[in-house]
């Protein structure tokens, strides 16, 4: 009689200790049981559309859009520090990120954009990487990385493959549908 579930095989992780600017652990499926996509586009290509549709075939897919609003949520780690760097103003009265007065800080100041983006982007990336491990420990086949900035952010390296949607207005036979 197998078991409904085995413990995985371990040597197929490998580990690293900084990825692109953030200094933590971090785990990468290096294993054939998990194929990691990474899915980009630019804005308006039909990326959420491809996205969407992968998720109704079952297809886990982490969305790094969501997940930075997850870390900036109330009580998240990260929140705790933006309000530290950049004071209580910041928040609605419900406790919430007030985006649009953190908006009129960072996209004014680029050394405060990037105090924002040292904070941020790490949650994020540690969101990810706990994303595709939880994918990897149920067993999944295929895990989709929808990231906008998948190259820029060099996350590309994270992954198996990489997917650009993008919508060709040049072509009939592209908008023809």
């Amino acid at each position: 009689m197998t078991e409904p579930w085995t413990r995985p095989n371990m040597s197929s992780l490998t580990t690293t200790g900084h990825v692109g600017h953030a200094h933590f652990p971090l785990l990468i499926i290096a294993s054939d049981n998990l194929t990691v996509i990474g899915l980009t586009g630019g804005i308006a290509t039909g990326k959420s559309t491809v996205s969407n549709q992968l998720v109704a075939r079952g297809i886990p897919v982490i969305d790094a859009d969501v997940i930075a609003r997850e870390v900036v949520r109330p009580g998240a780690r990260a929140l705790k520090k933006i309000v530290s760097t950049f004071g209580p103003d910041i928040l609605q009265e419900d406790g919430t990120l007030d985006r649009a007065k953190l908006g009129e800080v960072v996209f004014r100041d680029e050394e405060q954009r990037r105090k924002l983006n040292a904070i941020v982007h790490p949650a994020v990336r540690r969101a990810m990487a706990l994303g595709v491990l939880k994918c990897w420990l149920r067993g999944e086949k295929v895990c989709v990385l929808d990231v906008p900035l998948l190259v820029e952010s060099e996350i590309y390296r994270w992954v198996g493959k990489v997917v650009v949607v993008y919508w060709c207005v040049v072509c009939p036979e592209c908008y023809a549908f």
